[in-house]
């Protein structure tokens, strides 16, 4: 198959390349750092009433966004729907009416916009 010149079609590449069938839906994982708490479990909520799986780690050694949020989805490894829900989740941080009436100033999507672990031995990583 053709993949994308970018970071999710390399990803891709690399796991057909390994043997892996793209063709079959998996757990996959999108993370988005936070410096605060309540910002943080606003959008757990949010996405949990949607379905989604979602966990909040805290990393003590940063101090600046110590909360990583995870959100799983179970879904195809495609390219168009991995970028579908990243663009869904980056409008949930960004521009949070979709959570409450203020801007969100305290949400940064993690490395460098948002990290996609999809789920399979072994992970594979989407920066």
């Amino acid at each position: 198959m053709i993949y994308p010149n970018d970071a999710k079609g390399d990803a891709q590449r690399r796991m057909e390349a390994a043997g892996d069938d793209l063709s079959r839906p998996r757990n996959i994982d999108f993370t988005v750092v936070f410096s605060n708490k309540n910002s943080a479990e606003e959008l757990v909520r949010h996405f949990q009433a949607l379905g989604n799986e979602v966990s909040v780690e805290e990393d003590e050694s940063n101090r600046v966004f110590p909360l990583d949020v995870t959100v799983v989805r179970h879904m195809f490894p495609s390219h168009a729907e991995i970028s579908s829900f990243e663009k869904r989740l980056q409008s949930a941080v960004l521009f949070p009416q979709t959570l409450e009436r203020r801007r969100r100033t305290d949400a940064v999507s993690a490395n460098p916009l948002i990290g996609i672990m999809l789920r399979r031995e072994p992970f594979a990583c989407i920066p």
